[in-house]
């Protein structure tokens, strides 16, 4: 029995599920063509094939014919799964790479095309001719599906094997940076975020995916709103808070006790009862805009 142990953070996945774990046999790959293959698992894994290599209905993926020619067979996995080793069949035989990188290397020498543990034709000489099977052996995912509450997981199937799970809650933390290597995007498209307090501020109200390297540990995050960018100006011996193209009535209640708009479209905005504002020769109305490029005064009448 494997005992695993979850946090709620961990918990908290993208797709709002979790993943529990056991070693399985994740998938067996078979080749059908130089760029394809077939897997008894879709998108546990990957292989990548490099160098000069060449597929053959017998024997799989082998070296291309013709002296000192190699590459490589490399399985890696994709998010959610873990590789503990694969079992590559070369011939007859079999061998088993139990660390990362899990590959093979195909080499043509003279007019034999071997497959060997090392690049270059170094370590085992596995036999001939190519790669035509890989049985994928690793950690498989189970996904928890919570309830309403957050408070009940239920496992999406019955695994066939006994499994004991322990769920750690942790205390609430609040993110003071965000890491080097989390990218923000928002509906896809990358953005630049800050950190405010307890909040991700963002000059957009969406949501956001924070990706960091390892898929258990993604977080989905509500951003706020930063609205429009605030500036502090001085009018006179006046200091205001504005925002470019608000109107003056707006900046009014923006600033309130500080200065005053007419409720009449065409009153004016006030510093006192006896002093407005104007531009040039020109009184302000409330419905005016604010435009930073213009030089605005105060006037007594």
């Amino acid at each position: 029995m494997k005992k695993i142990l979850f946090s709620m953070l961990a918990l908290l996945l993208a797709m709002g599920g979790a993943w529990a774990q056991e070693e399985v046999l994740l998938t067996t790959i078979t080749p059908t063509s130089i760029d394809s293959y077939d897997e008894t698992t879709p998108g546990a894994v990957n292989v990548i094939l490099d160098g000069q290599l060449e597929y053959d209905n017998t024997n799989g993926w082998q070296a291309e014919y013709g002296h000192g020619n190699q590459g490589s067979v490399t399985v890696t996995a994709n998010p959610g799964f873990i590789i503990d080793s694969c079992k590559f069949y070369v011939g007859e035989d079999s061998y088993t790479v139990t660390a990362a990188p899990f590959a093979v290397y195909p080499f043509c020498e003279g007019s034999l095309q071997h497959v060997f543990t090392l690049p270059n034709a170094q370590g085992i000489d596995l036999g001939y001719y190519g790669v035509k099977r890989i049985d994928v052996y690793g950690t498989a995912p189970i996904k928890l599906t919570p309830d309403a509450t957050g408070k009940v997981w239920t496992l999406a199937e019955t695994p066939d094997y006994n499994l004991d799970l322990q769920v750690v809650y942790y205390q609430k933390y609040a993110l003071k940076e965000i890491p080097a290597n989390w990218q923000v995007k928002v509906d896809g498209v990358d953005k630049t975020a800050a950190i405010d307090g307890d909040s991700l501020k963002i000059t957009e109200t969406a949501q956001v995916l924070l990706t960091p390297d390892h898929p258990e540990r993604v977080k989905k995050v509500t951003l706020v709103d930063e609205g429009p960018a605030v500036q502090t100006v001085t009018i006179g011996n006046v200091t205001l808070q504005v925002v470019e193209g608000e109107t003056w009535r707006q900046i009014a209640q923006r600033n309130p006790g500080v200065i005053t708009a007419d409720s009449d479209d065409d009153g004016y905005v006030y510093r006192d009862l006896d002093t407005v504002l104007r531009v040039g020769t020109a009184y302000l109305r409330p419905t005016d805009t604010y435009n930073s490029s213009l030089d605005y005064y105060w006037y007594e009448y």
